[in-house]
């Protein structure tokens, strides 16, 4: 018994030893930042962390939060925003995520000077964690609110006003957003790809297109069991193909769809699609009469 309890206790020194090792990298790198806040000290914090939890097997909800409060204190939120964004995107269940989504609320409210994003990050969090106590100051005012589904519903019906039907570009630039936060505050729930579907559309309209293609790589990635999950698949190739005409990753983006999603409704025109990649209409139709005098 004695020679196992040693074990235990050596194996805990040891692992404690190899974790403050590890993030010895994390802790110069963030002095260095503190000093001097520079675009280049960011970059190699950001980096440090990343590879101290990647070494570590996984997300460490307590190092994202020191660094995102070195982040915002030296007064670069929106980068810290982006930074912390990607990774509760890519990671949608760990110890502590929770915590590190309250926070990244917090950011939104008093650094970004937005608290209606901050209150859709808020309420989502509150589905699920009803006693979380970073959200105990907000009850009160999270349940006056509609529901956050409702919400964004509402966002969505105020893009485009009223009888006159004008686009409207503020609203439009709100809703891209808290169709995020819905996500990323409740990774899991069946109106998250809902949501990032709309949202791509109306990025598309604000001719955000490497926002439209973040926001289909989010949803087929992220939810591959969802009806939409195809939708956007289709989606991505077509910005690369219309849009960007970027025909390379246009061509590998449609197989990749028709090898996916091969019986889905938008197949046979992701072949048709494929089949004339650059093509000008003028050569498509040269193309179809040929074929047509050919069959006579």
């Amino acid at each position: 018994m004695r020679t196992l309890l040693y074990f235990l206790f050596a194996l805990i020194i040891f692992s404690a030893c190899r974790n403050n090792a590890e993030n010895g990298p994390v802790k110069g790198a963030m002095e260095a930042f503190k000093t001097d806040p520079s675009l280049k000290n960011y970059n190699d914090l950001i980096l440090a962390t990343n590879e101290a939890m990647e070494q570590n097997g996984g997300m460490d909800s307590e190092l994202i939060l020191s660094t995102l409060s070195a982040i915002t204190e030296a007064g670069k939120a929106e980068s810290g925003q982006e930074w912390v964004m990607e990774l509760l995107k890519n990671n949608s269940s760990f110890d502590g995520r929770e915590d590190v989504v309250a926070a990244y609320a917090d950011l939104w409210e008093k650094d970004l000077q937005k608290p209606t994003q901050a209150s859709i990050l808020r309420q989502g969090l509150l589905k699920n964690y009803p006693e979380l106590p970073a959200l105990s100051i907000y009850k009160n005012t999270l349940d006056g609110l509609p529901p956050v589904e409702e919400r964004i519903k509402g966002f969505a019906e105020k893009i485009f006003n009223g009888e006159s039907g004008d686009f409207n570009p503020k609203v439009a630039y709100s809703f891209i957003p808290a169709c995020e936060n819905y996500a990323i505050a409740l990774p899991k729930d069946s109106l998250s790809p809902n949501f990032l579907i709309d949202a791509a559309t109306i990025a598309r309209n604000l001719n955000q297109t490497q926002k439209v293609l973040e926001l289909f790589k989010w949803v087929y990635t992220n939810y591959p069991e969802s009806p939409k999950a195809g939708d956007a698949r289709f989606s991505e190739a077509f910005t690369y193909d219309n849009d960007l005409k970027d025909y390379d990753r246009a061509k590998v983006a449609y197989e990749a769809f028709l090898k996916d999603y091969p019986t889905h409704p938008f197949a046979e025109s992701a072949q048709v699609m494929l089949n004339n990649l650059g093509k000008s209409d003028e050569q498509i139709i040269r193309e179809l009469e040929a074929k047509a005098k050919a069959a006579e």
